[in-house]
């Protein structure tokens, strides 16, 4: 889609470790902190997440359809908003190991 705005760099990382076991949730929290060094080096700064919980999405779509020219798209939260969101997330996952491991 061409918007004749400057291109924004986005990645997708999904789960918080929630629903695996064993090696899987040490597997998927060594893949986060992999994603979380890539994205600083890409510069990605647009948040798409496809669940809901994890930050205001329809209150986000809500903004992005009533927004006016000019106005800033509420999925763009910056270089430093993106990685404080893969930074959450991979704290998340790392507690959700060690409770799996001290159980």
């Amino acid at each position: 889609m061409s918007t004749n705005r400057p291109s924004k760099q986005s990645r997708t990382v999904g789960e918080v470790a929630t629903t695996f076991a064993g090696a899987a949730c040490a597997t998927y929290v060594k893949s986060v902190d992999h994603f979380r060094n890539e994205i600083k080096k890409a510069g990605v700064e647009v948040v798409i997440q496809n669940h809901p919980l994890m930050l205001p999405l329809q209150a986000w779509l809500d903004r992005f359809e009533t927004r006016k020219k000019g106005d800033p798209n509420p999925f763009v939260v910056g270089k430093a908003g993106y990685q404080k969101f893969v930074d959450v997330l991979y704290a998340c996952s790392e507690i959700n190991l060690a409770r799996r491991k001290s159980t």
